[in-house]
C-alpha cells in the first residue's frame, strides 16, 4: 500500500549540481557545466513534481498489469544485455476467445448467518381469492415457498438495577433489643468504573465505535442524545481511560507474548496531539506498531519518532526484527544484538515511482522482483513450513535476488542521486545486508506488509477524530487498538471479546492473565481461572 508518510522528506532535497553528475567527463567550459547543470536540475525537477502529484492524485494501488510492464520492456533494445528472457503468451485460441466473451455467472446472494434469530411472518392468501369450487373440496397445504428479510432496530439500552434487600433480626417479644443490631445486605458485584453508571456492554460498545468503526466520542454523543441519553463529552472521556486503564495488564501480556515470539516486525505512523505550549498548531507524536505477520499487534505511544521509543520499548527482546530502512531502529539493534531484516516492498516501492521518468530501467528490476514474489506466493499457497521455505529461497529466489544486485550495480553509475531511480538505486545498496537475510531465514516475511497494515485503523481514525488530546490519551489509545485490531486480524468479534474481558479482568488472577489474550481467549470462549 502506498503511504504518504513514506514521502514527505524526500521533495524536499536539494537539486544535483554538475559536481555530482555521474560519469565524470573531460574537462568542460564554465557555459557547459551551466547546461548540464541546468538540465539536471530540471529533470530533478521534474521527478519531483511527478512524486507530488502521484501523492495528490495518483492512485495508491502498487500493482502493476504484468502487460504493460512487458510492454516496457520490449522497448528495450536487442542489445541491452541486462534484459531478461520472458516467455511470450500464446496467441488465443478459439476456444479461448470463446470463453473470454461467455458471460461471468453471478455466483449469487450468501446466506444470512443462521445464528440470528428468525421471526416468522405468515402470509396466507386473501380469503376472497380462495372460494372452494364446489361444497365437499378440501383445502390441503402442498408446500410453501420461504423469503428472508434481513431487518435490525438500533442499539437497544437498558438499566440494569442492583436492588439489595436490607435484613436484621427482630428479637422476641419480651426480649431486650440490641443496642446495635447486624443489618445483613448483599455486597454490589465488581463493577468497571466504582460508583460509575456504565456497564461493561457499553463501555465495550464506545471502545470498538472509536478504536474499530472510527468514531469520535462527539459523535457517540450525539447518537446516545437520539435515544435521549445524555452522557456529556469529559464523561466519555473519563470512562475511555477508565477502561483503557483495566485493560493495561492484558496488554503488558501481550507483549510478553509478542517477544516471546523470538521475531517481529515493527513500523510507525504520526498522529497529531494537543499540545498547550504550541500555540495555533498541534505536536507531531508517533504512534509505533510490532507485531507478529498477520496477528498480535501491540502499538506503542511516543512524543517523537527517536531512537529512544524503539530501545525503551524493545528492551529484554531477544531475535529478529523486520522494519523498512529507517534508522531510528539501529540503535535498539546494536544495544540489544538484534537480527535486523529488510523490507522487500519499500525497496520494491522506489523503484515503482521511478516508472514515470525512468520507465524501462525500473520496469526491469520490477521484472525481476515480480519473479521473486512469484515464489513467495507460491510458497504460501502450498503453506509450506519454514525449513521447506527456506530451501526454496536458497535455491530458487536466490539466483533471481543475485541477478537484481547485478542490475542494481549496473545502473548505479548511470543515475543522478536525487532522481528517482537513483534513490531506489540507493536505498536498495544501503539495505542489501538487511534484504538479503531472507535467505538465511525461513520463518520470517520478505517484507513488512504485515505491520504496514496495522497501520490503517489508526490512520483512518485520525482522519476522524482529528487529534488525540494528551500523552496520557496517546497511551489509552495504545492500549485499546492493541487488543482490537489483534481482535480483527484473528477474526475475533472486538465488542465480544471486550465485553468478557472487562468483566473478568479485575478479579483475574495475575499468573493466569495470558488466558485473556485474544489468541487464548478466542480458543475457550468462556475461561474459568485455575488455582
Amino acid at each position: 500500500m502506498l503511504n504518504a508518510d513514506d514521502q514527505p522528506n524526500k521533495t524536499l532535497s536539494p537539486a544535483p549540481t554538475p559536481e555530482t553528475l555521474p560519469g565524470a567527463a573531460s574537462p568542460a567550459s564554465p557555459q557547459d557545466l551551466e547546461v548540464q547543470g541546468l538540465r539536471a536540475e530540471v529533470k530533478y525537477l521534474r521527478a519531483q513534481i511527478q512524486v507530488l502529484q502521484r501523492m495528490l492524485y495518483g492512485p495508491r494501488s502498487e500493482k502493476i498489469d504484468p502487460n504493460q510492464l512487458q510492454m516496457l520492456l520490449d522497448g528495450l533494445s536487442a542489445q541491452d544485455s541486462t534484459k531478461p528472457e520472458t516467455p511470450t503468451p500464446p496467441p488465443p485460441t478459439a476456444a479461448t476467445a470463446a470463453q473470454s466473451s461467455k458471460p461471468r455467472r453471478h455466483p449469487g446472494r450468501k446466506p444470512l448467518p443462521a445464528d440470528l434469530p428468525r421471526k416468522e411472518i405468515i402470509l396466507e392468501p386473501p380469503a376472497e381469492e380462495m372460494v372452494a369450487p364446489g361444497p365437499d373440496w378440501q383445502r390441503v397445504k402442498i408446500g410453501q415457498e420461504v423469503t428472508e428479510e434481513l431487518d435490525c432496530e438500533p442499539a437497544r439500552f437498558w438499566v440494569n438495577l442492583y436492588i439489595r434487600p436490607k435484613y436484621k433480626w427482630e428479637p422476641p417479644r419480651g426480649t431486650p433489643q440490641l443496642d446495635e443490631p447486624p443489618i445483613f445486605i448483599a455486597e454490589l458485584p465488581f463493577r468497571a468504573i466504582e460508583k460509575g453508571r456504565p456497564g461493561y456492554g457499553l463501555l465495550s460498545l464506545i471502545l470498538v465505535n472509536k478504536f474499530a468503526d472510527h468514531l469520535p466520542l462527539y459523535r457517540q454523543r450525539q447518537i446516545f442524545l437520539r435515544r435521549n441519553i445524555a452522557l456529556p463529552l469529559p464523561t466519555l472521556c473519563g470512562w475511555v481511560g477508565q477502561a483503557a486503564g483495566l485493560l493495561y495488564p492484558v496488554y503488558l501480556e501481550q507483549k510478553r507474548f509478542l517477544f516471546e515470539s523470538g521475531s517481529i516486525q515493527g513500523d510507525e505512523t504520526p498522529v497529531p496531539q494537543q499540545d498547550p505550549t504550541l500555540k495555533g498548531r498541534n505536536r507531531q507524536a508517533y504512534l509505533y506498531a510490532y507485531c507478529l505477520p498477520w496477528a498480535e499487534v501491540v502499538y506503542d505511544y511516543r512524543l517523537g519518532r527517536g531512537r529512544e521509543g524503539p530501545l525503551e520499548f524493545l528492551k529484554g527482546f531477544q531475535g529478529k526484527l523486520q522494519t523498512d530502512g529507517y534508522d531510528g531502529y539501529n540503535a535498539a539493534e546494536k544495544a540489544y544484538g538484534l537480527v535486523r531484516l529488510g523490507c522487500w516492498v519499500h525497496c520494491r516501492r522506489y523503484f515503482e515511482h521511478a516508472l514515470k521518468t525512468a520507465p524501462q530501467p525500473a520496469a526491469q528490476v520490477l521484472e525481476i522482483l515480480q519473479r521473486f514474489y512469484a515464489l513467495e506466493h507460491q510458497c504460501k499457497e502450498a503453506k509450506l513450513g519454514p525449513a521447506e521455505r527456506l530451501a526454496v529461497r536458497r535455491e530458487k529466489s536466490a539466483p533471481i535476488i543475485q541477478e537484481f544486485w547485478t542490475l542494481v550495480e549496473t545502473l548505479l553509475p548511470s543515475t543522478l542521486p536525487k532522481e528517482p531511480l537513483g534513490e531506489a538505486v540507493r536505498y536498495a545498496r544501503g539495505q542489501r545486508v538487511e534484504l538479503d537475510r531472507c535467505l538465511e531465514h525461513g520463518d520470517v516475511e520478505v517484507d513488512n506488509n504485515s505491520c504496514e497494515h496495522t497501520m490503517r485503523g489508526p490512520v483512518i481514525g485520525r482522519k476522524n477524530w482529528l487529534h488525540l488530546g494528551s500523552q496520557e490519551a496517546g497511551t489509552r489509545a495504545a492500549v485499546c487498538y492493541s487488543l482490537i485490531e489483534t481482535c480483527k486480524r484473528l477474526k475475533i468479534d472486538p465488542f465480544a471479546y471486550l465485553r468478557d474481558v472487562l468483566e473478568k479482568v479485575s478479579v483475574w488472577p495475575d499468573k493466569k492473565i495470558r488466558q485473556l489474550l485474544p489468541r487464548f481467549w478466542k480458543e475457550n470462549q468462556n475461561p474459568v481461572p485455575t488455582p
